[in-house]
This record gives structure tokens, C-alpha cells and sequence, in this order.
């Protein structure tokens, strides 16, 4: 294999392999099975046979319609109103609709009935890796046929061209996809009589249709512009593909965002549309997972009951005469060391200190005050502290 020949291989399958590998990593909810995804790849790459065959088949057709001759070759215009029409015809039926066709078709074949089908997101990851599969194959025969101007050119326009149409193909497809089960969910409650016989249904099939004709709109736009030789729908082109541009790559981000299960989301819709039918939905296994789930702790809940500074106090916690050195648990406990929260004892002697010495008082006795809340008793000699034997007691008033 010549240098060549690498270079111009490379050149097609790079842009295609980037732009696979961006919508791959964007899957970001349950990324999809290898195999899966190879396959969707080699089926697009596949599905340019039946579409060049079909492409002549309908050329053919279309040169007999206008100029008689059932050829397959490149007419002559004698009226621009002639090619108008022809062009438009051409893009939009004979490539567009064929192109597009034939990629939904083994896109819907292998993924409708898949069991990996279960996110938004996935309908579009499938769609992008069938088109640049296709994309991939029709720019290796452009290449090797004009070569590495040609490859520069698609790898710009073509190709990023139909990953945008197989985004527009599989947002609408993953909304067909949801919407149906949405159906059969609302089917399964109407059978059971949950809900009433003749309530509307979800319809789908019009999202079904979008998701062909859509991209097939776009194409046919893209494909009308790039056949008209004219500096008009040059500019038409260049300011198209810089809208395709920035609406997919700003679809794909959104869409990526708001990813979720697919029976989540359809649950979602029938819930809105009958509410009365919740309890029931929560007994089915499918959507059961959504109902019940362990709450997150949060700060903001109240103390629970284990926490012992929540709780009233008892009346029977000895809180007032806490038992000497253990710490009760409360948020203030009273401390050991500071006996005078008790009330005295009759068999404490700080009720006639020792002379000469203070008694063990947080605050020391002051004359004339009482370090209890005891009232002072006649009898009681530490009202005013004696502080020589000898001396004679004031309040005899000179009498024995």
C-alpha cells in the first residue's frame, strides 16, 4: 500500500472517527454496548450499496420525466427554470430521501426492539453512528476519485453534514422511542381500569415520520444549494451548514444534560397526564425502583430521638444532684468540683467553719451574709465570723 493511499484513507475516516468518538463520550448516563455501536458503523458503511442502486435507479427515472432519455448521466439545462426544478427534485427525492432512507432503515431495524434502547440519549447515538458510517464509505470513493483537495473540503462539509442529520434523525427517533412506551404503559392501565377506557392516547407516529423526513429536509436543503451554480445559493450554503453547525453540537450538549432512563421518563408523562394512577404505577416492578429509594441524610431535618441534647428532660434524671464524678449527659453538666449547687447537709461541717482558715465556697463568706440560701438561724455562728476567742459579741448590747 502506497503512502498515498494511507494519506487519502486516513484523511476520510478521521473526520468521521472524530466526530463518532465526540458523540460516544457524550453518552454519559449507560454507555453503549462496543459491539452494538461496531455494528451500527458496518451497517451504515453497508447501506451505500442499496443507495447508489436505488440513487440510478430514480436518476435514470428523472432524465426520462424531463428530457425523454432514460440515462443516468448528467443532463443539460436549456432554462434555469428547468434545472430549478430538476435540482430540486434530484436533491431532495433521488439523494436525500434515498440516503436517509436507507440509513433509517437498518438504524430502526437493529435498535427498536434492543434491550441497550433504554436512555434519551441513545436514539441519537445510534442514528450518528449509522450515519458517519455511511459518511465514512461515501467519502473514501470521493477521495480516491479527486483526491486531498476534495478530502479537505468534506472533511468540513460532508461529513460533519451527515453527523448533523443523523442528530436531527435521532433526537426525533428517542422521542418516538419514548413517547411508544409512554402508549403502552397508558395501554397496560387502560386494560386494568385505571385509568378510563376512552382517554387519548399518546400518539407516536407522527414522531416516527420526523425522525426520516426531518434530516431528509435538511439534506435536500444542503444537496439544492451545493448542485445551483450561483453565488445565492452559495451563501445559502455556507450560512446553512454554519446553522447546522451550531444547532446540533448545542442539541447534543442539551440533550446529553437532560439524559435519563427512558421508563423514568415515560413513567413521568402518564403520571402527568393521570395522576390518580400513581399508587398503582408504584406496584409494577419496572417502576417501582422510582418510587421507593433511601432519603438523603440532610442537615436541615430535625434532631432525631438518639440524640440525648434534643430530648425534654425526664423527671427522673438526677440532673439536679448529679452523681459525683460521672458527667451527666446534658448540654450543661454540672461540674463535681462545685459542691455548692447541693443544698447543705446537716452532717457537712462547712456549717461552723474551722477558725482562722475560709470555708471551701466558690466565693468566700462575707460578713453579715449567709453563703447558703438557708435563712440565717440565731443559732448559727458563722453570720459574723469570730476572729479572736477573746472578743466580745456586739450583738449582746452589753448584757449576759
Amino acid at each position: 500500500m502506497s503512502i498515498s493511499t494511507i494519506i487519502l484513507t486516513a484523511l476520510a475516516l478521521i473526520p468521521a472517527a472524530g466526530l463518532m468518538f465526540y458523540v460516544y463520550k457524550m453518552d454519559r448516563v449507560e454507555k453503549e454496548p462496543a459491539g452494538l455501536l461496531v455494528g451500527l458503523f458496518f451497517l451504515g458503511v453497508g447501506s451505500v450499496v442499496p443507495a447508489i442502486i436505488l440513487e440510478l435507479l430514480l436518476h435514470s427515472c428523472l432524465n426520462a420525466v424531463f428530457f425523454g432519455v432514460f440515462s443516468a448521466g448528467d443532463p443539460y439545462f436549456y432554462s434555469e427554470v428547468t434545472k430549478f426544478f430538476y435540482n430540486l427534485i434530484y436533491a431532495f427525492v433521488v439523494v436525500a430521501l434515498v440516503e436517509e432512507g436507507c440509513k433509517f432503515f437498518f438504524m430502526f431495524i437493529l435498535t427498536h426492539k434492543n434491550k441497550n434502547f433504554n436512555c434519551l440519549f441513545d436514539g441519537v447515538v445510534y442514528s450518528v453512528f449509522v450515519s458517519l458510517g455511511f459518511a465514512a464509505a461515501e467519502n473514501i470513493i470521493y477521495v480516491f476519485q479527486n483526491g486531498v483537495g476534495n478530502a479537505l473540503m468534506r472533511m468540513v462539509t460532508a461529513v460533519p453534514a451527515h453527523c448533523f442529520f443523523g442528530v436531527i434523525m435521532g433526537y426525533f427517533y428517542s422521542k418516538w422511542f419514548l413517547t411508544h412506551q409512554a402508549g403502552q404503559l397508558e395501554r397496560h392501565l387502560r386494560q386494568n381500569g385505571i385509568i378510563p377506557a376512552g382517554a387519548p392516547g399518546f400518539p407516536s407516529g407522527g414522531l416516527l415520520a420526523l425522525s426520516l423526513f426531518a434530516p431528509v429536509i435538511g439534506h435536500g436543503f444542503y444537496d439544492f444549494c451545493a448542485f445551483m451554480d450561483s453565488w445565492v445559493y452559495i451563501v445559502l450554503f455556507v450560512l446553512f451548514l454554519g446553522l447546522l453547525y451550531f444547532i446540533c453540537f448545542r442539541n447534543v450538549s442539551k440533550l446529553s444534560k437532560k439524559d435519563s432512563r427512558n421508563s423514568y421518563l415515560s413513567m413521568d408523562m402518564v403520571l402527568k397526564k393521570y395522576p390518580q394512577a400513581t399508587a398503582y404505577v408504584s406496584t409494577i416492578p419496572e417502576y417501582a425502583q422510582y418510587f421507593y429509594y433511601p432519603q438523603p441524610v440532610s442537615y436541615a431535618q430535625p434532631v432525631q430521638p438518639v440524640q440525648p441534647f434534643a430530648q425534654p428532660v425526664q423527671p427522673t434524671q438526677p440532673f439536679t444532684q448529679p452523681t459525683q464524678g460521672t458527667q451527666p449527659p446534658f448540654a450543661q453538666p454540672v461540674q463535681p468540683v462545685q459542691p455548692y449547687a447541693q443544698p447543705a447537709q446537716p452532717t457537712q461541717p462547712f456549717a461552723q467553719p474551722t477558725r482562722g482558715t475560709q470555708p471551701p465556697f466558690a466565693q468566700p463568706v462575707q460578713t453579715g451574709q449567709p453563703p447558703y440560701a438557708q435563712p440565717v438561724q440565731n443559732h448559727q455562728p458563722y453570720v459574723q465570723r469570730v476572729q479572736n476567742p477573746n472578743q466580745v459579741d456586739p450583738s449582746n448590747n452589753g448584757t449576759n
